[in-house]
């Protein structure tokens, strides 16, 4: 259940995937839905028009980037499309594009 001024994004290249922006700049990522976002990457983002600045700081279990202390990981550009994919109780969530090849965003299942 989202929070007031949280928003859930899809990656239209890894449907299973959920990214949640909070209100507080802040972010949470997994690349399977059945996950935790406590276990996931997290980090910061700016939204500047369509586009998405993400900036990992840190993660849990199933961050597929480690940050060391008081830095930041590989900066991704997410870009919101008018897409949307419906979820099985009906639920609509925008999808967004993401850079193409493997990163954190999109990690190879083999690691």
């Amino acid at each position: 259940v989202l929070q007031p001024g949280e928003r859930m994004l899809v990656p239209s290249a890894r449907i299973y995937g959920r990214l949640l922006l909070r209100p507080d700049g802040t972010f949470a990522y997994v690349f399977n839905a059945k996950a935790r976002f406590a276990d996931g990457q997290c980090g910061k983002f700016e939204v500047v028009g369509e586009q998405i600045i993400l900036t990992p700081m840190g993660g849990g279990d199933m961050a597929h980037e480690d940050v060391a202390a008081s830095s930041t990981g590989t900066v991704l550009l997410a870009t919101v499309t008018e897409d949307e994919i419906t979820l099985r109780g009906g639920s609509k969530l925008s999808l967004i594009n993401i850079p193409d090849g493997e990163h954190w965003l999109n990690p190879n299942y083999e690691e």
